[in-house]
């Protein structure tokens, strides 16, 4: 199996909570009402009385009302909040449906309640109501059109529609009316990284950093921006200086977890990934990425168990179906690999990984030509992706069908494969010493072959000296 899409090498690249965290702290909310309590780890909730956080009897820190956080652990009347120190005392919270009504009935009561408003509008971003959070924030900015956090923010709802450029301007603004203002650069750091414009973006999270040096989120997504751009020593760098930063941060370990992927370290990568779901037992990234790496080990039950978790968790995970469906083709459990890909395609028909995987798919049920059509499109979609460019070289060099096989695009192929993954993936050699055996270079296909085996995980070893042995022999390899 050489086509196979790495998804859990993809970072979900994003805005840590506390960063849409509301500003003000103007209002506060009796802690003794009586209404829902949140306490379940995963559950999102919203602050509605300012109150402290606590290691046994010191106060460590304070939370303010309007700030949203993920549950990370719950004792008791106590709550641990990712990216926070200390306990929380959960009559503080409330969960976002709850906030929600609350603070519209405050909007309601008092159309002048600038906090109540941006509240409000924070919660519709985090519930992505955009349009809701857009007006709620103009009627803020109508109240104060000076106020540097609500052009943040709004320029925050503007980036998750898709308008870039509104929201460009909405983050200069608030460094034009705040130069200090940490999370505006952040913030346009974050819509930089996601224009593809990496470089641009790390210096705006530099300058965050400068600014507010202790913020591990900062860190987490100047670290995502070094890995896009295969700086992969300066990301693991970023994400072990949030981890130290805050430890309750899970993030600051699937980044690390997700680098180790990057480098085929997947011992670490497994690691790195415990430790995440040590503090988050509901992290489907950190699920996603053990998954997969445990399946790169040969281990396909325990990869399957940690992606039926991930699912259960969060069912609108692409990264999931598409890596499940790998690892169900490895069990040859068609249907039900179809399914996860049918899933999968609903989700997002435009990704690479889904067409490489549906081209897996046929090639293993001996459909080839439709084999064919999907790693064509694959490629077509992801033209610089490793793994596409992998399986249409496979594909070209092992056919059994005489009139499918491209001899010297398949090696073009599989070099441009390799190239990308440093000559560490044994997948990717192995395509490659196909290629050079298909083409008649049986020596280079040899000494190919055998550095593949050098790589291979223990249970692929076998398959690929079979083929070892057939150009040993001037053979070709053949599905």
């Amino acid at each position: 199996m050489h086509s196979l899409f790495p998804l859990a090498g993809f970072l979900q690249h994003r805005q840590t909570h506390w960063w849409v965290a509301c500003w003000l702290v103007l209002t506060s909310w009796a802690a003794h009402e009586q209404v829902a309590l949140a306490q379940d780890a995963g559950e999102y909730v919203v602050v509605v009385g300012e109150g402290p956080l606590k290691v046994r009897d010191e106060v460590v820190g304070t939370l303010y009302p309007g700030t949203i956080h993920k549950i990370t652990q719950a004792n008791g009347k106590w709550l641990a909040l990712e990216g926070q120190r200390g306990w929380f005392d959960k009559s503080f919270v409330r969960g976002i449906e709850e906030a929600i009504k609350l603070y519209q009935e405050k909007a309601i009561g008092n159309p002048n309640d600038l906090a109540a408003l941006s509240i409000l509008a924070s919660l519709y971003y985090h519930e992505e109501e955009y349009p809701a959070s857009i007006d709620a924030y103009n009627q803020a900015l109508r109240l104060d059109p000076k106020r540097p956090q609500l052009f943040n923010n709004r320029g925050l709802t503007l980036s998750a529609q898709g308008r870039f450029e509104l929201a460009e301007k909405d983050f200069q603004k608030a460094i034009q009316l705040a130069p200090k203002y940490a999370q505006a650069y952040a913030n346009l750091g974050w819509l930089y990284f996601t224009s593809d414009k990496s470089t641009q973006a790390i210096q705006q999270y530099n300058k965050a950093i400068e600014l507010e040096s202790d913020n591990p989120g900062h860190y987490i997504n100047r670290a995502g921006c070094f890995r896009e751009l295969g700086r992969l020593d300066e990301a693991m760098q970023d994400f072990v200086k949030a981890v130290s930063l805050s430890g309750n941060v899970p993030d600051g370990y699937v980044g690390q977890s997700t680098v180790l992927m990057d480098k085929l370290d997947f011992a670490g990568a497994i690691a790195a990934a415990d430790k995440a779901l040590e503090l988050d037992k509901t992290n489907v990234q950190a699920m996603i990425n053990r998954g997969w790496a445990k399946h790169l080990q040969g281990n396909a039950e325990g990869a399957l168990s940690d992606l039926n978790q991930a699912i259960a968790l969060e069912p609108g995970s692409l990264i999931a179906f598409l890596n499940r469906s790998a690892v169900l083709l490895e069990f040859k459990r068609y249907n039900e690999a179809e399914a996860d890909l049918k899933q999968a395609q609903a989700m997002d028909d435009e990704h690479p990984g889904v067409w490489l995987n549906w081209g897996e798919l046929h090639w293993q049920q001996r459909q080839f030509a439709p084999a064919l059509a999907a790693y064509q499109k694959s490629l077509e979609l992801g033209p610089e992706l490793a793994e596409s460019q992998n399986g249409l070289a496979w594909f070209y060099a092992t056919c059994p069908e005489d009139d499918q096989r491209k001899a010297e695009e398949a090696i073009r192929l599989a070099l441009a494969a390799n190239k990308a993954t440093q000559n560490k993936d044994w997948s990717h050699v192995d395509t490659l010493a196909a290629a050079y055996a298909n083409a008649g270079k049986y020596a280079e296909a040899v000494r190919t072959a055998e550095v593949a085996i050098r790589l291979a995980p223990e249970n692929k070893k076998p398959e690929v000296e079979q083929r070892l042995e057939l150009y040993r022999q001037n053979q070709p390899y053949r599905w």
